[in-house]
């Protein structure tokens, strides 16, 4: 038995998906493209095409809010593709391209490739890191591996040190590889 709820948006805002992503403090951007909802049998999918322009992402964090996000996300049964997207932080641009895998509208694995100049991550009052990454995530959904090399352009912290682990968190803390360059003049 096929069920199935098609939908078209022009320029629709993302804010009623703010309450849907955790940690985000504020979501802002417009939202164009087809989208198709499908359940045959026991199997749920989208198939379609979303663009996102003029996006803003703010997390309940001291992560610094990520500007000017422009992407494309191709939804295919098992799939979402993600051919670019691009943005800001801070002053700095970074872009994004890869894919999740999708069991049941559920996301099993990831692996995306992530390259980046000058990205202000955090922003506190205190503290305050740039950082240039060249970098992949990816593997099982539950223990994705990040891996590459972070440029670091900038750090400055003014506060005493023994408060600094409390200053960076993650929303999750995946496995890492990294080499890890302070940027030569």
């Amino acid at each position: 038995r096929e069920r199935s709820l098609s939908f078209v948006c022009k320029n629709t805002s993302t804010k009623l998906l703010k309450n849907v992503i955790p940690k985000v403090e504020d979501l802002e951007g417009k939202i164009s493209g087809e989208l198709s909802a499908f359940k045959i049998e026991d199997k749920r999918f989208f198939l379609g095409n979303l663009n996102l322009i003029g996006g803003k992402l703010a997390f309940k964090s001291n992560l610094a809010p990520i500007t000017d996000i422009d992407g494309e996300f191709i939804f295919t049964r098992e799939k979402i593709e993600i051919p670019k997207i691009s943005g800001k932080m801070g002053e700095g641009t970074f872009f994004i391209k890869g894919g999740m895998d999708l069991i049941d509208l559920k996301v099993h694995s990831i692996d995306f490739t992530i390259n980046g100049k000058k990205l202000k991550l955090i922003n506190d009052d205190d503290l305050v890191v740039i950082l240039s990454p060249s970098l992949t995530y990816k593997g099982n959904i539950d223990a994705p591996l990040l891996k590459g090399t972070l440029y670091a352009d900038y750090g400055n912290y003014t506060e005493n040190l023994t408060k600094l682990p409390d200053k960076i968190k993650t929303f999750k803390s995946p496995s890492t590889e990294f080499g890890f360059w302070p940027r030569t003049i």
